[in-house]
């Protein structure tokens, strides 16, 4: 018996030797089984036309030809390619700059309202900050707690995030929460427990509330609460060491230009302040100049402290000059958020502009920002690197990309007192210019909120002084 009539002699009922082409009936290899064909592949690709398959790239072909003509295939491609860089144009730059966040404390103002101060929040969860969300309300922010917490790695790096109850617009739940917060004796454990008599650290501040349509949001007794909040964070920020990146950051509207920058620009008259670009450019302004002269009250209250020696310096070094310090006062300028700035402008118009919004929205989402988007902007400010000191691009305080050249680190550093729009400095115009350099006009700012927050706490006496009358009248009967 030869070895050929052995080999793969035995039958074969069941398996891939027992199945076979039922057109040529010799190929075993291939076999498409699929709606009980049993056809090897050569033979589908033969006989496809005649059992009835057609091929999808056929039928997508004929039908570009019958709507779109092949003359008309270059200036389709190239008008595509015209709406992909607008789109990518009118999303800004992105940041490319992180640090180590970990055990640093940054305080969040307005996260509950704005959705863009909202998206910022993730990044600086993810490398390791720790939050203090103020709000009136905390089951306003149990989705953003859902959402950082399912975004985080592993249980073990879940981020520490504190909810504090302070509502702005209200001023005895400022004071409550500035009393809390620079209390000299303090228990351990939570946001900051420290031993007696030491500050609370804090190493970054974002304020985000009603950075849209600040005249209107910010009346009254809101505006108090928010310069009150302020003061109430100042003495930990100026005793933070110069070793110390700390960043004050206010959110702006990109409408500041509606409005000419001069002096009585940032006191908006009842007839600008009925309509909403002339009011968000007032706030704006007026957010500047806050900003800029914060920074000149930080440089003042920093050469009156006594030199401390750094902790992170080594053994035997050199105390630091006098006014030293690594505090800086920006303004942050998301941009046209679509959700936040365009809406709320369209939408001011009634159900006109809504319609019309809607309408226009494939426009619209091609040449504004997601609130995605226009948090780069805080992200930047946050992260960037200080003007003051010389970037390490391997270190562990601030790194970015590779290639990240020493011309790109001049053009993106965040400077005291600066403003910052898609991760560089905004170029001002001269007349703008000349008003933020105007420490006159600068001042007047700050002594309208302190002129607010005065005229609030008095109200807010006599109102207490009211009720503990009314209290121990009942007593009495």
């Amino acid at each position: 018996m030869a070895h050929s009539n052995v080999w793969y002699s035995r039958p074969r009922t069941f398996g891939k030797g027992s199945r076979m082409c039922r057109i040529c009936g010799k190929n075993g290899n291939g076999i498409i089984r699929k709606y009980g064909l049993d056809i090897c592949r050569q033979c589908f690709r033969e006989n496809s036309d005649a059992i009835g398959f057609v091929k999808m790239l056929q039928i997508t072909t004929s039908l570009l030809h019958s709507y779109l003509p092949t003359k008309l295939y270059l200036p389709v491609a190239l008008a595509l390619i015209a709406l992909l860089w607008a789109r990518k144009w009118a999303g800004g730059r992105r940041n490319t700059w992180r640090r180590d966040l970990h055990q640093r404390v940054f305080v969040v103002v307005g996260a509950d309202t704005s959705p863009t101060l909202t998206s910022s929040l993730p990044l600086l969860a993810s490398l390791g900050a720790t939050l203090i969300l103020l709000t009136p309300s905390s089951p306003a922010l149990y989705p953003l707690l859902n959402l950082l917490l399912l975004t985080s790695p592993s249980p073990a790096s879940s981020p520490s995030i504190f909810i504090e109850p302070c509502d702005t617009s209200s001023l005895s739940s400022v004071q409550a929460f500035a009393e809390k917060w620079n209390a000299k004796v303090r228990t351990a454990g939570g946001v900051g427990g420290r031993q007696e008599g030491e500050v609370r650290r804090v190493d970054g501040v974002l304020f985000g509330e009603g950075w849209v349509d600040g005249a209107r949001e910010l009346e009254g007794e809101k505006k108090a609460g928010l310069h009150l909040l302020l003061l109430s964070l100042l003495p930990s920020v100026v005793a933070a060491p110069p070793s110390r990146d700390v960043r004050i950051l206010h959110l702006i509207s990109p409408l500041y230009p509606a409005l000419p920058p001069s002096p009585s620009s940032t006191t908006p008259s009842s007839a600008s302040a009925k309509r909403f670009p002339l009011r968000s450019a007032s706030h704006a302004l007026d957010t500047l100049l806050l900003s800029k002269h914060l920074q000149r009250e930080i440089d003042a209250a920093a050469q009156t402290l006594p030199a401390v020696p750094d902790p992170l310096a080594p053994p035997g070094a050199p105390l630091p000059r006098k006014g030293a310090h690594g505090v800086v006062s920006v303004a942050v300028c998301p941009g046209f958020v679509r959700g936040e700035v365009v809406w709320r402008w369209m939408g001011g118009w009634g159900w006109r502009g809504r319609v019309l919004y809607r309408l226009l929205f494939p426009l619209l989402y091609l040449l504004s920002k997601t609130p995605s988007q226009g948090a780069e902007a805080i992200h930047h400010a946050l992260l960037g690197p200080p003007a003051s000191r010389s970037v390490s691009f391997n270190g562990s305080s601030t790194s970015a990309a590779e290639g990240t050249d020493r011309a790109q680190v001049a053009e993106e550093a965040v400077h005291p007192g600066g403003f910052y729009r898609d991760c560089r400095a905004v170029p001002l115009s001269a007349d703008l210019r000349t008003l933020l350099d105007d420490e006159e006009a600068a001042k007047r700012v700050w002594d309208d909120r302190e002129r607010a927050l005065k005229e609030a706490m008095e109200t807010l006496k006599a109102e207490t002084a009211g009720e503990g009358k009314e209290e121990e009248g009942r007593k009495e009967r």
